[in-house]
């Protein structure tokens, strides 16, 4: 964890210094519950390609297997 930032911050918080990073070309990785998964997986790709249809979201499942999703998030 050296030279890593890493902060617990307010939903609010977070998402402001996520987006600050992101206009200074920072890589930022955010955890985030359901709340603003949506709202992320819109986002950032559209941002950094122009686009959510380039998404690939790939979620392991604790029992095996997994979800996979293409295209615009959400």
């Amino acid at each position: 964890t050296s030279g890593l930032d890493i902060q617990i911050l307010s939903p609010v918080d977070a998402m402001k210094l996520t987006l600050e990073r992101t206009r200074a070309g920072k890589d930022t990785i955010s955890v985030t519950g359901n709340v603003l998964r949506d709202y992320l997986t819109d986002l950032f790709p559209i941002m950094e390609l122009g686009t959510s249809a380039k998404m690939l979201s790939i979620v392991p499942l604790m029992n095996g297997g997994g979800l996979f999703e293409t295209g615009a998030g959400g």
